[in-house]
């Protein structure tokens, strides 16, 4: 009674596997992107930038609202002009804290007012940039929760 069949441990193994996949895909296409995403922001130079749309979006779903933010702005660097429409590290919509609403917020106010963004800018692509790089412990908590969970 107490030992378990070779075909049984084959079973259980399989019918995990799936969910290994997806707390290990958590791990890699997510969490660690952004871990080395934001550090690697973190020396980025600043410029200022003029902001050519900004708007915090929501949506209602079952009760629960999500936002976003999106945003279009241009700077300089090195004599180039640059467009670009990254907002943050983390893209898409959630309701996770109140990050999304604050910085929607603080960039419709700016662009209200014509008033300059601060850009960070990768000093080796200066086209790839970003407004907030801010790494979000509470997005990442919530992710590490499903590759602890599933894995």
């Amino acid at each position: 009674m107490g030992e378990i069949t070779r075909e049984r441990k084959w079973g259980l193994a399989l019918f995990g596997l799936p969910f290994l996949g997806v707390g290990i895909g958590f791990l890699i296409l997510s969490v660690i992107p952004t871990l080395f995403e934001a550090q690697q922001m973190e020396g980025w130079p600043s410029t200022q930038g003029t902001l050519s749309s900004a708007r915090l979006k929501s949506s209602t779903s079952d009760g629960s609202t999500t936002y976003g933010v999106e945003a279009s702005y241009s700077y300089r660097v090195n004599g180039m002009s640059y467009n670009n429409d990254r907002v943050a590290i983390s893209s898409g919509n959630d309701n996770i804290g109140s990050f999304q609403q604050d910085l929607g917020r603080r960039l419709e106010r700016l662009y209200r007012n014509n008033k300059p963004v601060t850009v960070y800018y990768n000093p080796g692509n200066p086209a790839e940039a970003v407004l907030d790089r801010t790494l979000r412990w509470g997005l990442l908590g919530f992710k590490l929760i499903f590759v602890v969970i599933f894995g």
